[in-house]
Order: structure tokens, then C-alpha cells, then sequence
């Protein structure tokens, strides 16, 4: 029996010293946290985004055409992922192993239960997103496109399958982080895959561009606050 308990014991032992082990091999990436504005609308042309807030963040989103409400979106905040429907897409947003602030690990869009795409997000040392593998599911095939988004100075250049994309910054700073930089740069799988712009504002692709693309008209309230940068119009 002594010889029993002894077995357990150094068992017991044993599976604690893999667990730990197992533990501390586990990285958990400190990150800093840039908060995004809290906006109330966001328009485009005939397009108006109203978002609402709780205290975990963007809760909803509704949508309308010429004010005429179109569609709703509802945000499920968990502890390691994030998921909305919008406009009949299903999002599941798996986030990576950090502290400090959530990002992007991966995305997977589902439309009608099936697999849509997948995003596979990667940074750089300062948090932004330097590669984002984007692949399409499609009858009889699977494509797979490489993102890679490189940061010279006061440009980004951003190199995918249809070629490459120079974005020229200016020095107006992104003030609130509410501007989505990277949709300027006239690269549509970033634009609407990589970043998609109604989930910019769940605040997941990491590190924001700091300042504002250069050669857009930029519009700012009373109290500095970007009120228009291109396309978009914001108010608060």
C-alpha cells in the first residue's frame, strides 16, 4: 500500500511539474492601448452608421440608406473572441493571447452557415499589422492571398495580389483614431477583407495609423475632434 500511495504522489508530482512547465511556455503579449473615439455616426455618401456603447464597447450598429433604416448588427463580447451578424455575414473574431488590449488573431465570416473567408493577422514590434493571410472559399476552389504591409516613414505600402498600394500620411494627427486609414491606400482586399470597415470600430487590428492620409479634405469640430476626412463624416 505505502509502495501505491508513493506511485500517486510522484504521479501527482509529475503532472504538476508538466503543468507549470506547459504554463510558462504560454506567451501573453504585453500591448499598449489605443482607444478609439467613442462616435456617434458615421456616414458615407448615402450610407449612416448610428453605434451604440456599453461598457465593454461597441454593442450595435444600425444601418440606413438615405435614412431609411436597412439592418442592425449586435456585438457578443467573450472572453477571447467577439462575434455580430452584419447584413447576413456572420463574424467570429478570435482574439490572440494578450494583456493590455484585445486584437485580431483571426476572422472567419460565415454566410449562411457555410465558410465564407478567413483572416490570419500578423505585427510588427510597434502593433500594427505588417501581414494578413486572406482566404477566399469558393465552389471547386480555395485561394489564399498574402497581405504584407510595410511602414516607411510617413507612408505605408501595402503589397498584395493585384499589386502594390502607396499611401501617403500627412502630419494631421488621427485624433480619436477614428479614421481608417489603411481604406484610402485604394487596396480592396485591405479595405474590405483585412479591415473591414464595419468592424473597424470594434477597435481588434492592433496598433492605429497615427496620422491622417495625405491629400483628403480633413474636418474638425470646436473641440479638435474630426468631424471629416475624405469620403467619411463623423459625429459624436
Amino acid at each position: 500500500m505505502k509502495n501505491v500511495y508513493l506511485f500517486l504522489s510522484n504521479a501527482l508530482l509529475a503532472f504538476c511539474a508538466c503543468f507549470l512547465v506547459a504554463g510558462c511556455e504560454e506567451t501573453i503579449e504585453e500591448l499598449t492601448y489605443y482607444p478609439i473615439a467613442r462616435i456617434a455616426t458615421l456616414e458615407r455618401d448615402s450610407l449612416k452608421t448610428v453605434l451604440s456603447y456599453d461598457e465593454l464597447g461597441l454593442s450595435g450598429m444600425n444601418f440606413y440608406v438615405y435614412d431609411t433604416f436597412v439592418g442592425q448588427a449586435v456585438v457578443q463580447h467573450k472572453p477571447n473572441s467577439m462575434n455580430c451578424t452584419i447584413n447576413g455575414v456572420y463574424y467570429e473574431i478570435k482574439f490572440a493571447n494578450t494583456h493590455g488590449a484585445m486584437r485580431a488573431e483571426t476572422i472567419t465570416a460565415y454566410v449562411g452557415g457555410v465558410k465564407n473567408y478567413t483572416v490570419n493577422y500578423h505585427y510588427d514590434t510597434s502593433g500594427r499589422i505588417n501581414q494578413a493571410d486572406f482566404q477566399k472559399y469558393e465552389t471547386g476552389k480555395n485561394t489564399v492571398s498574402y497581405n504584407v504591409y510595410t511602414y516607411e516613414g510617413n507612408a505605408v505600402v501595402i503589397s498584395d495580389e493585384n499589386g502594390v498600394h502607396r499611401l501617403e500620411l500627412s502630419s494631421e494627427e488621427n485624433t480619436g483614431n477614428v479614421c481608417n486609414v489603411l481604406d484610402f491606400a485604394g487596396a480592396s482586399i485591405t479595405s474590405e477583407y483585412i479591415i473591414n470597415p464595419d468592424l473597424y470600430y470594434l477597435n481588434i487590428y492592433g496598433a492605429p495609423i497615427r496620422t491622417l492620409p495625405a491629400g483628403q479634405e480633413i474636418g474638425r469640430t470646436q473641440n479638435n475632434e474630426l468631424s471629416r476626412v475624405g469620403k467619411y463624416r463623423y459625429s459624436y
